[in-house]
């Protein structure tokens, strides 16, 4: 039987021929001659003859790679040069602008220094005014005719002076401007201490309160953009940390359209963030508002969902916010927060039911932390508690509620958010 050809010379082995130093005649201190600058290897005279002599291999001389080499760095080292001077005067002209903006904020605060003191005396003037007025409405003294039209007379006067002295005043307020500048430089303060910390403990910035005494604060995290300040908890502020004052950071939200944010878990490792716009300055929604804080000591951290109604049906919605006892039967609210809530009205007008809408307990019931939201919409049906409305999230509550029980939700976080 004959062979297959692969079988006739399978016992004729290639001859490989030996190198000395195997491509590290450098490493090995032996003496070189040339480089290959196909290979980036530096030879020997023997490895140069024996393992660079393909057409592929380009052997260059060592003294002409060595210039080159020098040649190529001087090049590369005058850009660089270049680079860092271009650079240097970029960090100069950031160090004027920072002693420019240094120099205009204490010029800024001597101004707004001056402006306490103005508006302490316009307090002053202005209470005076209403007890001239009250006075002359109190006073009972006039009995005839020509006295009682001289009262009405001064009276007249007087709360037309009133008025005209107080349109006087509110056009030179400036609470727009400065609460934009506040915003700004909540920002600025924010990025320019994590820019400026000296390690990566040192890179926290905290909203600092107190509650029954007891310092709390909660983190202020940024997104380059938007600054999110998480629910207050009780904890030792590392070394180096950045505190402000919570009332100072929540001065630069907007009151009339503020936006929230829970933080969801469910399972083992699955979570997202719900993000929730509040409808303007009503109880329900201040209430929201400062048990995403913590502030008044119970926040919605830790609390669970405890019921769904209608599931699969229109106006299906869920329900959660009972800080307490967890199942519906709680979530009453303190009494310093909710006597903070009387002066705003309970309620908007009534809405449409849309999925992502947030309402509060009935209308009979204001004095709650329980909330629901809406999951699907219901045609022709009104809400008169809905204080907020899903803006962001509702794809997370819907992976939350798919396969799992209700109850098995947790709000792990929450918080406000400040927009620029």
């Amino acid at each position: 039987m004959s062979m297959e050809p692969q079988q006739q010379f399978s016992h004729i082995s290639k001859e490989k021929k030996w190198s000395p130093h195997g491509g590290r005649c450098l490493e090995d201190k032996a003496d070189i001659v040339s480089h290959c600058a196909t290979c980036q290897l530096w030879l020997c005279e023997d490895c140069a003859k024996i393992d660079h002599t393909g057409p592929s291999c380009m052997l260059i001389p060592q003294h002409e790679t060595l210039l080159q080499m020098m040649q190529s760095s001087r090049t590369d080292a005058q850009n660089t040069c270049r680079s860092l001077q271009h650079f240097k005067r970029e960090i100069v002209t950031y160090q004027e602008q920072l002693q420019s903006c240094k120099a205009i904020m204490e010029s800024a605060l001597d101004c707004i220094k001056k402006e306490e003191k103005r508006l302490e005396k316009v307090a002053e003037e202005s209470t005076e005014a209403e007890a001239n007025i009250r006075k002359i409405v109190e006073d009972k003294t006039h009995t005839d005719l020509p006295e009682s039209l001289s009262v009405l007379q001064s009276l007249g006067m007087a709360m037309s002076q009133s008025q005209k002295w107080v349109k006087g005043v509110l056009s030179t307020l400036l609470d727009d401007k400065t609460h934009k500048l506040s915003k700004e430089l909540l920002v600025t303060t924010v990025q320019l201490h994590l820019a400026s910390a000296e390690n990566r403990a040192c890179r926290e910035v905290l909203a600092l309160h107190t509650i029954n005494s007891s310092p709390v604060c909660s983190k202020i995290k940024t997104d380059g953009v938007r600054l999110f300040i998480h629910s207050l908890e009780y904890m030792t502020p590392p070394s180096g940390a950045r505190g402000l004052q919570l009332d100072c950071v929540k001065k630069c939200m907007d009151k009339t359209s503020t936006l929230t944010f829970l933080d969801l878990t469910w399972g083992k490792s699955a979570s997202g963030r719900v993000f929730i716009r509040l409808l303007g300055q009503i109880s329900r929604a201040q209430n929201f508002l400062k048990m995403c804080t913590g502030e008044n000591g119970p926040s919605f951290r830790g609390t669970r969902f405890h019921r769904m109604w209608w599931k699969g049906q229109p106006g299906e919605h869920i329900w959660a916010g009972d800080y307490d006892k967890g199942d519906g039967s709680g979530g009453i609210l303190p009494s310093d927060l909710s006597e903070d809530n009387e002066k705003y009205p309970e309620s908007c007008h009534k809405l449409p039911i849309t999925a992502g809408l947030v309402a509060g307990t009935y209308v009979k019931q204001c004095n709650s932390s329980i909330f629901r939201i809406y999951t699907k919409e219901s045609k022709d049906t009104m809400e008169d508690a809905a204080f907020g409305r899903v803006e962001f999230g509702l794809q997370v509550l819907d992976a939350a509620i798919k396969h799992n029980k209700i109850t098995d939700i947790t709000i792990s976080d929450c918080g406000i958010i400040i927009e620029p």
